[in-house]
């Protein structure tokens, strides 16, 4: 074990030894973090229906397609956050030390990789998308790295249970955002300025994520932890069935209807899907805060928990989406979208089915398992296989509700079948003894 540099974590955010296990309401713990989130997601919904509105279709198009680059990204940022959410919350001072300085390398290489990748390859990647310059792409591309290092950090500070600072981050990145990029297409810098807007919104909240006190010289010196071992190549493996489960159903849909209806039809389904995946993003932020709570205790209490508040949270989302949405379709997308407003309530239920079964999946792998991520996964690739042969935007839907509800019910089945009720402080496949942080258990009892 290399050792200790005292500037590298600060003395509050160190794990002490002999503290006994921190027992807190997820309810209020996810407060702070679900309405940053919240404020996160109408900011960004703002800046999209600013630029629908300044800029013509064609650039709109362009500057959309920087962003799904950006969400393809997210599932490296996301496996990042997690894996080192989960190591730091079972971790003492100096193994969080290494996990922290081996996952930002890690960080640093891939987006390296992928920003360079973007670069070279801009010229091909504009003839390919028809897009009208190569720039958006560098400039993405120099953003990627601080993107992927911010999910380090933030991963930090979940695994610490330090939620609102970590909520912070999003508030800060989606304030940058909005306002570095309105700036820039009002001064009239159009994609290449919205695409300067996404790096810089990253580089700014990984500027907040990182922690305060200064970092070694020697920051080289110090050594990976042991995840070579079996239960982190298991955790790796099953955060990537997850991820790709999560990819292949947040985004399948959208891209089959471009293929199957034609181009009216696949606009007005995908409005629909992006006020149904709000549903899904307002319940990732209590995913976020059980995340480390799961790693801790290991057994049922914390994701029936999460599972009942992310079913309440959904519940009452759908709700006021299929009542409101109506009436305020015409205010927001325009009256070419009326058609659309029976379908969101709808949609809304499709997502929140695939909320409650990512709840488990993911939970479970915070205590070292992987088993209802492979059944997402399965469900996922079922439901892409039959949406095939969905003739209406309405089929593809109920198709989706009716997939959604038995994955939901095989994942509770096979993570009770996994995970027999049980009072344990320690988790069985790594053998660490869960322990609080001092500034997560003053953060905690200061939300009381």
């Amino acid at each position: 074990m290399p050792q200790q540099d005292d500037r590298l974590i600060r003395s509050e955010d160190r794990v002490q030894p002999h503290q006994p296990p921190v027992k807190t309401s997820m309810g209020k713990a996810s407060m702070t973090l679900a309405s940053a989130m919240l404020v996160a997601s109408g900011a960004n919904y703002l800046l999209n229906l600013f630029l629908a509105r300044w800029m013509s279709p064609d650039e709109f198009g362009d500057a959309n397609l920087m962003v799904t680059l950006m969400l393809a990204t997210s599932a490296v940022a996301v496996a990042l956050q997690l894996l080192t959410a989960r190591r730091i919350s079972t971790s003492d001072d100096d193994m969080a030390t290494a996990v922290r300085t081996a996952n930002l390398r890690r960080a640093w290489a891939i987006g390296a990789a992928i920003g360079l990748a973007s670069t070279a390859t801009a010229p091909m990647l504009r003839s390919v998308t028809s897009s009208a310059s190569a720039v958006p792409f560098v400039i993405l591309g120099i953003g990627i790295p601080m993107y992927l290092a911010q999910a380090v950090e933030r991963g930090v500070l979940q695994g610490r249970l330090r939620f609102s600072r970590l909520a912070v981050t999003f508030l800060v990145e989606a304030t940058t955002r909005l306002a570095a990029t309105l700036g820039a297409v009002a001064l009239g810098f159009g994609v290449t300025g919205a695409t300067a807007g996404l790096s810089l919104s990253f580089a700014a909240s990984w500027l907040v994520a990182r922690p305060t006190g200064r970092l070694s010289p020697s920051l080289s010196s110090f050594q990976a932890p042991p995840d070579a071992s079996g239960a982190a190549r298991r955790a790796a493996t099953a955060t990537s069935v997850l991820l790709l489960a999560q990819i292949i159903i947040n985004n399948g849909d959208v891209v089959l209807a471009k293929v199957l209806f034609d181009a009216e039809e696949a606009g007005i389904y995908a409005v629909v899907a992006l006020i149904g995946r709000g549903v899904f993003f307002l319940s990732w932020s209590i995913v976020m805060a059980a995340f480390p709570m799961a790693a801790r205790d290991g057994g049922r209490a914390v994701v029936r928990q999460a599972v009942l508040t992310v079913a309440a949270v959904s519940a009452t989302a759908t709700a006021g989406v299929a009542v409101l949405m109506p009436y305020a379709t015409d205010v927001i997308f325009g009256a070419e979208y009326t058609s659309a407003s029976g379908e969101f309530g709808r949609y809304a239920i499709a997502t929140s089915l695939f909320a409650v079964a990512n709840v488990i999946a993911t939970l479970e792998l915070a205590a070292g398992r992987g088993k209802v991520a492979a059944v997402v996964l399965a469900g996922a690739f079922f439901q892409t296989a039959i949406l095939i042969f969905a003739d209406t935007p309405r089929a593809m839907i109920d198709t989706q509700i009716k997939v959604m509800a038995v994955v939901v019910v095989t994942a509770l089945g096979v993570f009770l079948r996994s995970n027999p009720e049980r009072d344990q402080t320690n988790c069985p496949d790594i053998g660490i003894e869960h322990r609080p942080t001092a500034e997560a258990d003053h953060e905690l009892n200061a939300t009381r």
